[in-house]
């Protein structure tokens, strides 16, 4: 069984089925370090937890279950088994990063990418694949996702990726968020 401190991909803690007596309380990994040196804690020694939202949008339970728990003690995460179901979610709740399948049920992952580009420009969207096909990178980022993350995945990277993207978008919208509100007009 591999330990929580090494790089373990997803896929090996989904299909590691230990003995019972030596099941772990918690198949999350610690904080890696690097980001535990960006995060400071508050007066009572402990680090906030970020306002930022994750969706997971995935029609592999298994996935978005371990998605879920590799991240959740960095994000807020919500999940969706559907690319209608992701959209539904991303129109009533705030999510700053979209974690995206390409091979959904019912919409193809680019179509969903699109209409994620449509409803809010400023969404963080890494596509999630297995698929090796070196041309969906370029589509991806032509379409306007941040990255593309072969699956499988390395936990403690794909953690650090997700929490320094999301520091850099949130330390960019403060400014900009404080300008709109000094030039935005106050009516009564």
């Amino acid at each position: 069984m591999a330990t929580l401190n090494t790089p373990v991909s997803l896929w090996q803690t989904l299909s590691e089925s230990p003995p019972a007596e030596t099941v772990p309380t918690s198949r999350v990994p610690s904080v890696p370090p690097d980001i535990l040196q960006s995060v400071s804690p508050n007066q009572s020694g402990q680090v906030p937890q970020p306002s930022a939202r994750v969706l997971v949008i995935d029609d592999e339970p298994s996935l978005r279950t371990v998605l879920f728990l590799v991240l959740e003690d960095l994000f807020q995460v919500v999940t969706a088994a559907t690319g209608g179901e992701g959209l539904t979610r991303l129109q009533h709740d705030p999510i700053s990063i979209v974690l995206l399948d390409l091979h959904l049920p019912d919409l193809d992952g680019f179509e969903v990418l699109q209409r994620i580009r449509a409803l809010d420009p400023q969404i963080t969207v890494f596509i999630l694949t297995g698929d090796p096909d070196p041309t969906i990178g370029a589509r991806a980022k032509l379409l306007g996702a941040v990255g593309v993350l072969p699956k499988p995945w390395d936990i403690d990277t794909l953690r650090t990726q997700l929490w320094q993207t999301w520091e850099h978008t949130n330390r960019a919208r403060p400014a900009t968020a404080q300008i709109a509100l000094q030039t935005m007009p106050v009516t009564f």
